[in-house]
């Protein structure tokens, strides 16, 4: 531990939790101030916001501490299930990888406290996910069975025992006969919903085996025993929508989708786009809207296609104008703020050569686009000059005249122009694009620009100037050959004939690209509009518009269309259909993605407001289905059953939040919740860090409360926030009051180490800890003091029951901690049950060549000889274990002048 291995835990946390106290009865708790010389606290990496519900009453005057005789309302089998449980946890979270070998380490170290506690169906579940982990069958069976003997209504250990089972078959034939047992009459008493799973696991072992029939009729069958199952619905819309061109049947299947996991935006998305490609654009809008949503709630930003697609359809369902406004009030109130920037530096006399103007603000090309097309087919200059007196104010070069129509194409004149002068400048190319398809891009969009000139029949002084940029970028022909115009140098010649020759020449050069390219297309319809061919020209857009529905020329040419006609014609044969189908999808599924509150309630409340010092913090966790149907439950499904519980801990008067991290719980005990059915759980709070800083205080008054946030993530200031879909709540306080035995004189805990009963024991290694690494009052000996408590549980120790032995190893500090406790150590080394050697291995042994681990790895006992070896193999290549770093709060524990814990 190098150099720093002798500083002591003594007197505060970390300097700003030093708590004098006078022992005088009636004297109440007075907080010493920290030294004006105190380092500030090191940043941690993940904030924890506090709710609004975070506000702390003040501590008791005269905290009530309880008589010597006082029970302690914990039993030491108890207490010791606790202690290794907590260790194993603390143990496992100092992994950087989490390996095989760490869950291994961890199960056999849970596998003790579950003899200790067999009712305790929290540790159970750990037990279990430790067997999952380190993939032993043997071990997930067991803790399986152990499960169900206690909850035999937990679906996902139902289907995690019978997924166990079906692993030890030999070859794939048995399998698959298991599996048919399963689904058939026989397996009738199992749930739907465990067998939906097991159908979904047959159906993908027979399609690895080519059975594509097969495949599909477990698909099937997945889908109708369980609608919440989203792996057999989306498989089912996938396979559906490869192999059948039905598009109202793949609707269906994409609904059922949204019935199993309405929360996913990529099936939102999806049905939009469905609807979309039915003329059905009020429904289309609606799921991607809703889609968007999803989306952004994740902390993420929808990419390019999506924003275009969402200005596409809104201009399909509400008209050209809502594009339009939206683009020019987002760069019209960008360049005011420009300007405004650049007139306040000149009034402070700040230079201005390097501020950008308001002309060098302009959309993204891809968004100008929708500008223009929407502008253009508008066909109301008035109504597109509302914006334009205040565009002047920003603008002073705009002429008189000019409208938003004129405006847009000149700024997407101007953005190609911008990208053509930036292949002169080899910083501002695209980085890993090859040159040569810079080039080609480029030429494109100059191409482009010239046909938005064509088409808007504005700025057309700049074609020929752009012309020659457009033969700069033309690859030349083999020597001796002609050139020859590819597609879209034809489409935007014949784009400039429309205003330049009329549309008779322009109809010439387009029409025979009409079949292939859609600007051709409009183009070609804009002729015979102009040559009085309306019904023909009608025709034609509405044959773009089906074509393209959620491209911009596509809605482009459906705007044409009906300002030609009058009318509004269905794109498809199915258009009526699907929107009546997009109305039957219920609005409460958009109610649930716009509120969780609408489907699921969440509860946590602390079962005891009051604990002694001892007793682990239970709250009682609940998830209700509160909705009309079935939901998925699961991590990342309908009902997120991950929850964090941010903890806001207060010893005495100060807050030690800083000084602790969140604990993650699952509540992986049902595949779904019917309408009306609820998930109740008693978990374990404080199991981890949270409950090792409160004991470090017993000597205090404590209170102690969680923020409780389901499907955590972490949100755009860094701070967690409940998930896509998910719901927080607060937990009521719990307070705990000071232990007896902590604030005794230290000679008076001393003698009682000797001679105090086993059930007292737990009581005295707290007590001692608070003194050894603690903070407050408790935590400030030093010297011999020190030296006589270890020499006390050094003495004490080989006289000890192996449960109480356990648990003074996993209570006490190591010598890793405080050197003074390597005597204990040294007598603990000398263990000769293999049980308790499994805790001496994790919670002492520091060096790889350990004699005792070396002693263990030749046991006769199977769980002693694997963790020894085991954790030989980790002490040679990592850093981080219990048995080094203790809790492992070295980093955050070292605000203090004189460090409670060893620096790395």
């Amino acid at each position: 531990m190098g150099s720093t291995s002798g500083r002591l835990i003594s007197g505060g946390l970390c300097g700003r939790l030093t708590l004098a106290v006078a022992l005088t009865a009636g004297t109440p708790f007075a907080l010493s101030q920290p030294a004006p010389t105190d380092p500030a606290p090191p940043p941690q990496p993940t904030p924890i916001q506090p709710g609004p519900a975070d506000v702390q009453t003040p501590p008791a005057e005269n905290p009530v501490v309880p008589p010597e005789s006082a029970p302690l309302k914990i039993t030491l089998d108890q207490y010791t299930s606790q202690a290794l449980t907590r260790m194993a946890v603390l143990d496992l979270r100092q992994q950087v990888v989490d390996l095989p070998r760490d869950y291994r380490i961890t199960y056999r170290v849970l596998e003790e406290a579950q003899r200790l506690a067999p009712s305790d169906l929290e540790l159970a579940h750990r037990l279990g996910e430790a067997a999952w982990r380190m993939e032993e069958e043997d071990a997930i069976t067991a803790t399986c069975r152990r499960i169900l003997d206690l909850d035999p209504k937990d679906g996902v250990t139902v289907l995690r025992l019978i997924t166990s089972r079906l692993n030890r078959t030999q070859t794939l034939d048995q399998r698959l006969e298991a599996y048919e047992r399963f689904l058939g009459p026989e397996g009738n008493s199992i749930d739907t919903a465990v067998r939906s799973r097991l159908a979904m696991d047959s159906a993908q072992l027979r399609r690895e085996l080519g059975d594509e029939k097969g495949f599909l009729e477990k698909v099937k069958l997945a889908a109708q025993l369980d609608p919440t199952n989203k792996e057999a619905a989306q498989e089912a819309a996938v396979y559906f929508s490869q192999r059948v061109p039905d598009p109202l049947g793949r609707m269906e299947l994409i609904a059922n989708l949204l019935y199993a996991d309405p929360m996913d935006p990529t099936t939102q998305l999806w049905m939009a786009r469905e609807m979309a490609a039915q003329g059905v654009f009020d429904q289309a809008n609606r799921f991607h809207t809703l889609g968007r949503s999803l989306i952004s709630r994740s902390g993420q930003q929808p990419d390019a296609r999506i924003f275009i697609e969402s200005l596409v359809l809104m201009w399909q369902d509400q008209g050209p104008q809502v594009p339009v406004q939206m683009l020019s009030d987002y760069v019209f109130m960008n360049r005011r703020n420009t300007e405004r920037k650049v007139e306040e530096a000149e009034l402070a006399l700040q230079p201005t050569a390097n501020m950008p103007r308001a002309k060098d603000i302009r959309l993204d090309i891809d968004m100008e686009r929708v500008r223009v097309l929407a502008a253009m087919v508008h066909g109301d200059p008035d109504a597109l000059s509302t914006l334009i007196e205040f565009k002047k104010t920003v603008d002073k070069g705009l002429a008189e005249g000019d409208n938003i129509l004129d405006s847009a194409v000149g700024d997407f004149g101007a953005s190609v122009a911008q990208l053509y002068d930036n292949l002169q400048n080899p910083e501002k190319l695209p980085r890993g694009m090859p040159i040569e398809d810079v080039r080609a891009e480029v030429r494109r969009l100059l191409l482009e620009a010239q046909m938005i000139r064509g088409m808007t029949n504005t700025h057309l002084d700049q074609v020929e100037f752009d012309q020659e940029k457009i033969d700069d970028l033309t690859p030349r022909p083999p020597e001796g050959q002609p050139p020859v115009e590819d597609a879209e140098q034809i489409v935007a010649r014949g784009w400039v004939e429309l205003r330049t020759s009329g549309p008779e020449k322009a109809l010439e050069t387009l029409l025979p690209l009409n079949d292939t390219v859609a600007a051709a297309r409009f183009g070609v319809a804009t002729c015979r509009e102009m040559l009085g061919q309306k019904e023909q020209a009608a025709a034609d857009f509405l044959s773009l518009a089906a074509a393209d529905p959620m491209g911009v020329l596509g809605a482009a040419a459906r705007t044409r269309f009906m300002k030609l006609t009058g009318r509004d014609e269905p794109l498809t044969g199915l258009t009526v259909k699907a929107r009546d189908f997009g109305r039957s999808v219920p609005p409460s599924l958009d109610e649930m993605v716009l509120d969780p509150s609408s489907y699921m309630s969440i509860n946590a409340e602390v079962s005891d407001p009051v604990a002694t010092a001892l007793q682990p913090v239970r709250v009682h966790l609940r998830i209700r289905n509160i909705s009309s149907f079935p939901l998925s439950v699961g991590a990342g499904l309908t009902v997120d059953t991950r929850f964090l519980f941010a903890p806001n801990l207060i010893v005495s008067s100060e807050s030690a939040q800083r000084f602790v991290q969140p604990e993650v719980v699952g509540l992986d005990r049902r595949l779904r919740l019917m309408p009306g059915e609820a998930i109740e759980a008693d978990v374990w709070g404080d199991v981890g860090e949270t409950g090792w800083m409160a004991e470090a205080a017993a000597s205090e008054l404590v209170r102690l409360r969680w923020r409780v946030l389901q499907g955590f993530q972490t949100g755009m200031a860094g701070v967690f926030e409940p998930g896509i879909g998910c719901l927080s709540t607060m937990t009521n306080t719990v307070t705990r009051f000071p232990l007896y035995e902590a604030i005794m004189p230290v000679e008076q805990l001393t003698a009682r180490i000797a001679t105090d009963p086993e059930d007292r024991l737990p009581a005295l290694a707290v007590a001692t800890r608070c003194h050894m690494v603690g903070v407050g009052r408790a935590g400030s000996i030093t010297g011999e003091p020190r030296e006589a408590l270890a020499r006390a549980w050094a003495a004490r120790y080989p006289s000890c029951s192996p449960t109480a032995r356990m648990m003074i190893l996993a209570t006490l500090p190591h010598g890793g901690i405080s050197p003074e406790m390597e005597v204990l150590g040294d007598v603990a080394r000398q263990e000769a049950d293999p049980r308790v050697g499994v805790i001496v291995a994790v919670a002492v042994c520091r060096a790889a060549d350990d004699p005792f681990l070396k002693a263990a790895a030749a046991s006769s006992d199977d769980a002693l000889r694997e963790v020894a070896v085991l954790q030989a193999a980790r002490l040679g290549e990592v850093e981080m274990t219990y048995s080094r770093n203790g809790p492992g709060l070295r980093g955050r524990l070292s605000g203090s002048s004189e460090p409670k814990v060893p620096l790395p």
